[in-house]
């Protein structure tokens, strides 16, 4: 490739990009929730409370925990991840909120995300959330998750991941 062919090419790439990038809304962080989960308190619904995973986790979920040698810690994190959902949102599990409707699934690369369902949906909807950012981790007695909500201003017409380039190829919706 000629330096003059180099040139063009990084100039037209330099031009599609900027392109591009004022196609997108300006995106602004709507709310960022933390949480810190305590592992003996997951261990104890595990052996006590069994029955009751199911109203706060979704099926999906228990089979990935419950296969775990210890399945404590990443019950905790699912829960400490949910919490951050709520906060981040500002309103804690409000009225008419269940636990069941945010579900976290990996992507194929084990990325944690989130599917929001019911009010909880409504909820990131309202405030104009196009996607969310997490992390979830466990150590020691503890797990924590952080959840940033990103947003368009309301105004801004509704974007999909497409639109957005959030997931590499390959990689399906769940």
């Amino acid at each position: 490739m000629t330096d003059d062919n180099r040139e063009i090419l990084e100039q037209n790439l330099g031009e599609q990009l900027q392109d591009v990038a004022a196609a997108l809304p300006d995106l602004h962080l709507v709310g960022v929730g933390i949480d810190l989960t305590d592992i003996a308190w997951a261990a104890r619904i595990i052996e006590k409370y069994p029955k009751q995973l199911s109203r706060i986790f979704h099926q999906e979920a228990l089979d990935y925990c419950l296969s775990k040698k210890d399945p404590a810690p990443y019950l905790a994190a699912r829960m400490a991840a949910k919490e951050a959902v709520v906060k981040a949102l500002g309103t804690g599990l409000a009225p008419g909120m269940r636990w069941l409707d945010i579900q976290l699934v990996r992507t194929l690369t084990g990325k944690p995300d989130l599917l929001l369902h019911g009010k909880v949906r409504e909820r990131a909807e309202a405030l104009g959330v196009v996607r969310w950012e997490l992390s979830i981790a466990h150590r020691g007695a503890y797990a924590t998750a952080i959840a940033a909500a990103v947003g368009a201003p309301v105004e801004a017409r509704r974007l999909t991941s497409a639109d957005l380039f959030l997931r590499p190829s390959g990689e399906k919706d769940f």
